[in-house]
């Protein structure tokens, strides 16, 4: 921002500085990537809704979620960014062009 850096910093440590370190090292806590699956896994449930939503026109009676794992390794911290960018870019926002297409084929 444009904002003076030594306020920006006051005003993150005022919010921050009750946190402390944390009890043990990232080592300890870091969460494991996920290893890749052999096959497809298929999951069906029932999920909330209410009456209001199952009766709206169209009705909130179906959800899919899809997710690729890219790597099965750490990405570098440039690829990382790159993936977020693009990430980004293609769904961040109601005018991105995939959110558009999965929105319009009534997929997203």
């Amino acid at each position: 921002g444009d904002d003076p850096v030594e306020e920006r910093l006051k005003l993150l440590d005022s919010y921050l500085s009750e946190f402390g370190k944390p009890p043990e090292p990232v080592e300890v806590t870091r969460i494991e990537t996920q290893k890749m699956w052999k096959e497809p896994r298929r999951v069906e449930t029932a999920f909330p809704v209410t009456e209001q939503q199952a009766d709206a026109e169209g009705g909130a009676k179906h959800m899919l979620k899809m997710y690729w794992l890219l790597n099965e390794n750490v990405l570098p911290h440039s690829e990382q960014l790159a993936m977020s960018v693009v990430t980004s870019l293609l769904l961040g926002s109601t005018s991105s062009p995939l959110y558009k297409a999965l929105t319009k084929s009534k997929l997203g």
